[in-house]
């Protein structure tokens, strides 16, 4: 087995890539406001183009956002709790800087 094959192998590893549906769009129009506060500004688009996901306590996605900025791809790490948790869907963290062709890859 290669070494980035091991690297990708964890407990609730990574589901494969997948287009980006309704579901995906909804957890990003509710992450929005806080990454725009953390960016300090407002992004023209905010569209969810593909994504992978995570079985936790909950479910972490992993979701590739277009900006329409130059490198105008950010990757951002969403927890969506258990339902009936009492808990909000959070931005855990994100990463600047992508491009369409990037693959989305696991955010420590």
């Amino acid at each position: 087995m290669q070494q980035s094959q091991k690297k990708d192998i964890r407990p609730g590893g990574l589901s494969p890539t997948k287009d980006a549906g309704d579901e995906e769009q909804a957890l990003c129009d509710k992450i929005r406001p806080s990454l725009e506060q953390q960016e300090g500004k407002k992004f023209p688009v905010f569209d969810a183009t593909k994504f992978r996901s995570q079985v936790v306590a909950g479910a972490m996605y992993y979701i590739k956002i277009d900006v329409a900025e130059p490198q105008s791809f950010i990757h951002a790490k969403i927890f969506r709790p258990l339902p009936g948790s009492n808990q909000d869907v959070t931005l855990e963290k994100y990463e600047k800087g992508h491009t369409a062709s990037d693959e989305i890859q696991y955010i420590p």
